[in-house]
């Protein structure tokens, strides 16, 4: 029971004491023969009736926080699923850029080579056509 509550209690239990002792002797009595004679007894029920009243309270309370705490763990448990979810997501796409990425670098490989082989054959083209022009003449020449 926290202190606010307990405090609370007490001061009704006062107040309840009070009034049963005030309609059972009167507003004037003296508490020093109401207690050795024993006439006190009266208010116990209406006390343990108070009290378990306020132990029910302390129970709802008890049990709304635990709702309360069990909402927000859900909350929480529930964002970090979709966290997973969209992590997941993310790593799926950049797999699939990945897999692009590596598809384009192959055939940018391939295509690299043919520009190499036409690049060559370009530029040693003209020597190849000069050596078998001068091939020929020599040929003709000589033979």
């Amino acid at each position: 029971m926290n202190q606010a509550l307990a405090f609370t209690y007490l001061n009704e239990a006062r107040k309840l004491f009070e009034s049963e002792v005030e309609k059972e002797f009167g507003k004037s009595y003296d508490t020093q023969k109401l207690e050795s004679s024993g006439k006190l007894l009266f208010a116990e029920k209406r006390l343990d009736d108070l009290m378990e009243d306020y132990n029910e309270n302390e129970k709802q309370t008890t049990l709304q926080k635990m709702n309360k705490e069990l909402a927000d763990v859900q909350k929480i448990l529930t964002e970090d699923f979709e966290a997973i979810v969209d992590r997941d997501n993310n790593l799926s796409k950049i797999g699939a850029r990945a897999a692009d990425l590596k598809n384009k670098s192959s055939e940018f490989k391939d295509r690299s080579s043919q520009v190499k082989w036409q690049m060559m054959l370009r530029n040693y083209m003209f020597v190849g056509i000069a050596v078998a022009i001068a091939g020929v003449i020599v040929y003709m020449v000589f033979f």
